[in-house]
C-alpha cells in the first residue's frame, strides 16, 4: 500500500499514477482536498463540491488559459470561455440533439450485433480491441462522413494523438508518432471538408462546415494568437474545424470505449448487480449512469485562476493552475455513499463524469445511448461474459488524461453461429 510520504512526492502528470489512484484521491479528499504539486505547478481538486464549483464559474475560473498541464495545440471549443464557447457550442450542439441520437439509436443496436456476430463463437475476446472499441468509432466515423471501414486506423491514430498527451520534449517518439497520427487522420478529414462543401450530405460535418462558411462562428483575439502561421479568417475556420473533428475522434472514441470496457469489469467485479439488471431491464438508464460514474473515464481537466479566490481553504491568485480530479469527485463519501460500490440502482447520482456547467459534455446523451445499446445486446446475446482476473487493474496506456485501457481479456459461452 502507497504509503502517506508517497502520496506527498507523486506528479499530477505521471500516467502511473492513475494505474491505481483510489487511495491517492481519498488522501486528498481527506487531508488535501485542494493540494499543491510542486513538481508540476498545479493544484490538484479533488472534493466532489470544489470541482463543480470550478466548472460552474467562469468568473474566477477560466478554460481559455489551457485545459491540459501542456496544452501542445488548442483543443477546440474546450479551451474557451463564453461569450465564445457559448457561441461555438449552439452551432456545434446541432449534431448531438436528443432527436439525432434517438434516430441513431436501432443503427447502433445493428452495428452492436454485427460486432457480436463476429465474436460469439470464439468464447474468448480482448474486449477492448474485439468489441468496446468499435462501436464508438464506428458512429463517431460515419458523423464525420469517414469509411467505416478505417476502424483500425482511426483506432490507431486515436490512441496515438493521445500518446503525446503531456509530453513536452518534442523529439519524443510519442510526440513524433502523434504528429504524424494527427497529419495522417486531419489530411483525412480535410478532403471530406472539401467534398462536404461540394456536395453538402446528411452528416456531422456537413452540418459544421456550413456553419463555419457562413460564418456563424466567431473568434475572439485570443483564439487566434493560439495558431501560429495563420492570417485569415477562413484558414483560421478551416484550422479550427479540423481541431473540433480531432476533438470529437479522441473524446468520442476513448472516453465511451473506456466506459463500455470499465462497465463489464464493474458488472464482473459486482455480479450481483448483473443480476439485478437481468431482473429488472428497466433499471438500465441507472446502470448507465453508475457505469459512467463507476468509471469517469476522463480523469481531469485544467483551469486557470483569473480573480483572486478561496478554495478549499486555500487561497489562490490569478495564475494559479487547477486540475480537475473528475473520478475523486465522483468517489466523494459525502455526496455518494459507498462510492466504490457500483450500484445500478443508485440515486441520486449526480457524478460529474460528463463536466458540469458551461462545458457540460456535448456528446453526453450520445455516448449514454451507445453505453445503454451495447450492454442490452451484449448481456441479451453473451449473457455470462466476464471479465478475466477482474479483480487486477487492466493494462492501461500511459495517460494522464483518460482512463485509456489497452487490453482486458474476457470469456463467455461460445455460441454457435
Amino acid at each position: 500500500m502507497t504509503s502517506v510520504s508517497s502520496y506527498e512526492t507523486q506528479s499530477l502528470t505521471d500516467p502511473a499514477l492513475y494505474d491505481e489512484p483510489w487511495g491517492f484521491y481519498a488522501w486528498l479528499r481527506n487531508e488535501h482536498p485542494v493540494w499543491f504539486d510542486a513538481g508540476t505547478g498545479m493544484y490538484a481538486v479533488s472534493r466532489h463540491a470544489d470541482v463543480m464549483e470550478v466548472s460552474r464559474n467562469q468568473e474566477y475560473f477560466s478554460a481559455a488559459q489551457g485545459v491540459r498541464p501542456v496544452d501542445v495545440v488548442p483543443l477546440s471549443i474546450v479551451a474557451m470561455d463564453d461569450p465564445e464557447h457559448a457561441r461555438q457550442r449552439r452551432i456545434l450542439s446541432r449534431g448531438f440533439t436528443p432527436r439525432q441520437v434517438k434516430q441513431l439509436t436501432e443503427h447502433v443496436r445493428e452495428l452492436t450485433n454485427s460486432v457480436i456476430d463476429e465474436v460469439e463463437g470464439s468464447g474468448e475476446i480482448d474486449f477492448v480491441r474485439d468489441l468496446a472499441r468499435h462501436v464508438p468509432l464506428i458512429v463517431i466515423a460515419e458523423l464525420l462522413g469517414l469509411d467505416p471501414a478505417l476502424v483500425d486506423e482511426l483506432y490507431e491514430w486515436s490512441e496515438a494523438m493521445m500518446g503525446g498527451e503531456g509530453q513536452t520534449d518534442l523529439e519524443s517518439p510519442a510526440i513524433i508518432r502523434a504528429a504524424e497520427a494527427f497529419e495522417q487522420y486531419t489530411t483525412l478529414v480535410s478532403k471530406v471538408i472539401e467534398q462536404r462543401r461540394q456536395e453538402p450530405q446528411d452528416d456531422l460535418l456537413s452540418v459544421l462546415t456550413t456553419a463555419f462558411d457562413e460564418g456563424e462562428l466567431d473568434y475572439d483575439e485570443h483564439m487566434k494568437a493560439q495558431i501560429d502561421g495563420l492570417s485569415s479568417m477562413e484558414e483560421l475556420s478551416d484550422q479550427e474545424l479540423l481541431m473540433f473533428c480531432v476533438l470529437l475522434m479522441v473524446a468520442g472514441n476513448e472516453t465511451t470505449r473506456n466506459a463500455i470496457a470499465g462497465g463489464l469489469r464493474a458488472f464482473t467485479l459486482f455480479p450481483e448487480q448483473k443480476e439485478l439488471l437481468s431482473r429488472n431491464p428497466e433499471l438500465i438508464d441507472g446502470a448507465v449512469e453508475e457505469i459512467v460514474r463507476w468509471t469517469s473515464p476522463v480523469l481531469n481537466f485544467a483551469r486557470t485562476v483569473v480573480k483572486p479566490v478561496t478554495l478549499g481553504g486555500v487561497e489562490l491568485q490569478p495564475g494559479d493552475r487547477l486540475l480537475l480530479l473528475y473520478q475523486s469527485a465522483n468517489r466523494d463519501e459525502t455526496v455518494f455513499e459507498q462510492p466504490d460500490e457500483f450500484r445500478i440502482d443508485r440515486h441520486p447520482n449526480p457524478h460529474l463524469a460528463f463536466g458540469n456547467g458551461t462545458h457540460y459534455c456535448m456528446g453526453a446523451n450520445l455516448a449514454r445511448m451507445e453505453i445503454k445499446v451495447v450492454f442490452q445486446e451484449l448481456f441479451r446475446r453473451l449473457p455470462d461474459i466476464e471479465v478475466v482476473d477482474a479483480a487486477t487493474a487492466p493494462e492501461r496506456n500511459p495517460s494522464a488524461f483518460v482512463a485509456a485501457m489497452k487490453r482486458m481479456p474476457a470469456r463467455f459461452t461460445p455460441v454457435a453461429p
